[in-house]
């Protein structure tokens, strides 16, 4: 699979359409199915720089950060992933990465009204979100955060 991912972004060079981004997004899961997280977070990168709307990119972005022990990394483009896009598996995949000891504090996730829900009043999740909102290029939502500066 990387291999003809590799053959298909030499098709694709100087393309810099979206759909171009679905041979790095192929190469990512080729790599970490090898196991090879570095060169796995590499092509995410590309293929989220290609296609920044693009849901998968961020799990795919915070899966190699977790195979790296980056687990808050993870939680940054998660949390980027959910603000660039809108989309609420992200949120979810959050609580989840939380939920599975990233949150050694015990308090990014609470009980809500419809369920877990994140808490912004926890340092670790007031700093995720905040990177990922910058990072994500959202300073309306920062300024309604309560982000340092």
């Amino acid at each position: 699979a990387v291999r003809m991912a590799q053959r298909a972004i030499a098709i694709e060079a100087g393309s810099r359409r979206p759909v171009a981004a679905e041979s790095y997004r192929l190469m990512a899961t080729g790599y970490l199915r090898l196991h090879n997280a570095e060169q796995a977070l590499t092509a995410a990168m590309q293929a989220r720089a290609l296609d920044p709307s693009s849901v998968d990119v961020y799990g795919q972005i915070a899966d190699a950060y977790i195979a790296q022990s980056r687990g808050e990394d993870a939680a940054i483009a998660l949390a980027q992933g959910m603000f660039a896009t809108g989309d609420g598996s992200l949120r979810a995949d959050l609580l989840k990465l939380y939920q599975s000891g990233v949150d050694t504090a015990g308090c990014a996730v609470v009980a809500g009204p419809r369920g877990p829900a994140l808490n912004p009043q926890c340092d670790i999740v007031r700093r995720d979100l905040c990177a990922g909102a910058a990072r994500a290029q959202r300073m309306d939502l920062r300024r309604q955060l309560p982000c340092s500066n």
